[in-house]
């Protein structure tokens, strides 16, 4: 009896789990066809945006080395990377929302 109960256990958690995993991973990978059509426009945008607010409110020219997409298209965010052109130890990083006008977050840490 306690043999039955286990299996039984065992395959309805097997039942359960994989297509939940399934569905997880499915809906993660699939991005909507305008997403990644508009990405290479957001991309240059966010990178302009990110030079010129800079330029402007802490007057540092940068070099943007890595603009990462969001793991989630939904976020709307946007992942820069890079350094102060003078000086490579001078790191810059900030977060763009393209959602909303492409504001600009900062989160240097060591600019100051």
């Amino acid at each position: 009896m306690a043999r039955k109960l286990l299996r039984y256990v065992i395959v309805s958690m097997f039942f359960l789990t994989i297509p939940i995993i399934f569905i997880h991973f499915v809906s993660a990978q699939s991005i909507p066809k305008e997403y990644s059509e508009e990405w290479p426009t957001v991309k240059k945008t966010a990178e302009l945006v990110t030079i010129g607010y800079l330029k402007k409110e802490k007057t540092l020219d940068i070099v943007i080395k890595k603009v990462e997409p969001p793991e989630e298209y939904r976020t709307h965010e946007i992942y820069l990377f890079g350094h102060v052109a003078d000086d490579k130890k001078q790191k810059i990083s900030a977060i763009v929302n393209f959602s909303e006008n492409y504001s600009i977050r900062d989160t240097s840490e060591d600019l100051f």
